[in-house]
């Protein structure tokens, strides 16, 4: 996904191939020229707008483009096969039929496949908050039928009063990386874990030295302790107003709020234009520590905290990265910590250590809970025979916890973090002769968000039969934040 939901200033803002880069060209035949998206349609948003965009065969076959597409997936496959009930999906054997072949898939456009899209009203009691969105479709390189959205905020001209989105996002930039989940978990949108919202796309990693404009397609093999990797972070700003030169990104072993260590820093990215990127790259090594785990490599920009930018809360990142094991001993960090919350606002810790034939002997474990606001962390040794302790009567607020492997001076990379647990202040006993309960006092978060975007990026696969149809539709309403 290149964009994130809830922010139509990180959707593309034309339908080039440099904007959007999961498109893959096709041709209707051998002597026709590759299309990349079709059946482009433009609508604009406002307070009372109403529009319905469809993709059909027609619409396709009007502009030139293909209505099949080939790709290539490994292992073999049998015959056919239906997916979701909606398409089939049609297979044969390339070259010789070995267990080790590629098989080729087609995936085609039929007669009733049909993508959708309601396109509905925006909010605009903030304002003027109207904006451009540009259906368009296009084949990726997984054959998938993609229908996806190019947006435009609405942009006043010289000598007329400046829109909402020029009030909002012409003053300052908005440096972040790619979070398609970042507003998922406050939304509880079919997401159950707080660090998901942190996974990034724009944070690849590179077997070997890093190489500015490298073509390279980021390894998916597991890297190994002391083979050179490349990690790289797609800088973005999702603002109106340029980024100068000379912000930081900084790369952890683990999340930086909850005991990642700085594994290397670029002091001076260049300049991000408006809705533009910039990459940043570090050449790194792992050793043993990382051997076996899975390191979450988290980029932070601004680690310097010197960008005047929209939002604060969206400058870190993540993608996992396996590391494969060694029977070398080093102190490594543990997995699956949980966190329970008991009487006397107690957290109750527990953790597992499956790469304990290689812990080092006589190892101890350091617990750290760290507070939300920032506070003071919570810490102790505990000897690395326990896999168990706790930490009574602790202050209100919001934790998470995370487990070390220390050995003399040497000491593993963070765990995985725990899910977040909320310690309250316990409500005393009412008098006999009252009823009812005190009230809670509750917090506001206040802040600013473009309007929501038209919608997720819907996407069909296979070719449709003769009997089915394939019709995602969604009912979109922007709603200004």
């Amino acid at each position: 996904m290149n964009h994130q939901p809830g922010n139509i200033l990180s959707y593309p803002e034309d339908l080039t191939e440099q904007e959007n880069p999961f498109i893959s060209p096709t041709a209707k035949d051998a002597q026709s020229p590759p299309v990349g998206p079709f059946a482009q349609q433009e609508f604009e948003l406002s307070d009372f707008s109403d529009f319905t965009y469809t993709l059909t065969k027609e619409k396709v076959t009007a502009e030139e483009a293909s209505t099949e597409k080939d790709w290539n997936v490994g292992g073999t496959l049998k015959g056919g096969g239906n997916v979701a009930g909606l398409v089939k999906v049609s297979v044969e054997v390339s070259g010789d039929y070995k267990n080790s072949s590629l098989t080729n898939t087609k995936t085609s456009v039929g007669d009733t496949t049909k993508l959708a899209a309601i396109l509905g009203g925006i909010d605009e009691s903030f304002g003027e908050t109207a904006y451009t969105v540009k259906p368009f479709a296009y084949w990726n390189e997984s054959a998938a039928l993609v229908l996806d959205y190019a947006v435009s905020p609405g942009i006043a001209p010289p000598g007329s009063p400046r829109t909402w989105w020029q009030q909002m996002y012409g003053k300052k930039p908005d440096v972040t990386l790619k979070l398609p989940r970042l507003l998922d978990y406050e939304k509880q949108a079919g997401i159950s874990s707080d660090s998901a919202r942190f996974i990034s796309p724009g944070v690849q990693v590179f077997r070997g030295p890093c190489a500015p404009n490298d073509p390279r397609v980021p390894t998916t093999e597991y890297a190994a302790p002391g083979v050179p990797l490349c990690l790289r972070a797609q800088v973005e700003n999702y603002s109106l107003k340029d980024q100068p030169a000379g912000v930081a990104v900084e790369f952890f072993d683990a999340d930086p709020d909850v005991g990642g260590v700085s594994i290397g820093k670029i002091s001076n990215l260049g300049a991000i234009p408006a809705r533009g990127s910039q990459f940043a790259y570090l050449d790194w090594t792992p050793d043993a520590r990382y051997a076996g785990g899975a390191p979450r490599f988290f980029a932070k920009v601004d680690s310097d905290g010197v960008a005047d930018e929209v939002h604060e809360d969206n400058n870190k990142g993540y993608r996992s990265h396996r590391i494969v094991a060694v029977t070398s001993v080093a102190p490594r960090a543990p997995e699956d910590v949980e966190v329970d919350l008991s009487p006397g606002r107690t957290l109750d810790i527990q953790w597992s250590d499956p790469l304990g034939p290689v812990q080092p002997t006589g190892h101890d474990w350091r617990v750290v809970a760290y507070p939300e606001d920032g506070s003071s962390p919570l810490e102790k040794l505990v000897p690395g025979g326990q896999t168990a302790t706790s930490f009574p009567d602790v202050a209100p607020g919001r934790y998470r916890v995370a487990v070390f492997s220390i050995s003399g001076g040497t000491e593993s990379p963070a765990s995985h973090p725990s899910e977040p647990i909320d310690v309250v202040t316990e409500a005393p006993s009412a008098p006999s002769n009252v009823t009812g309960t005190p009230e809670t006092s509750r917090s506001v978060c206040s802040g600013i968000r473009p309007p929501p975007p038209v919608g997720r990026r819907s996407t069909v696969t296979g070719s449709a039969s003769s009997g089915s149809r394939a019709k995602p539709s969604r009912r979109l309403r922007s709603t200004p934040r």
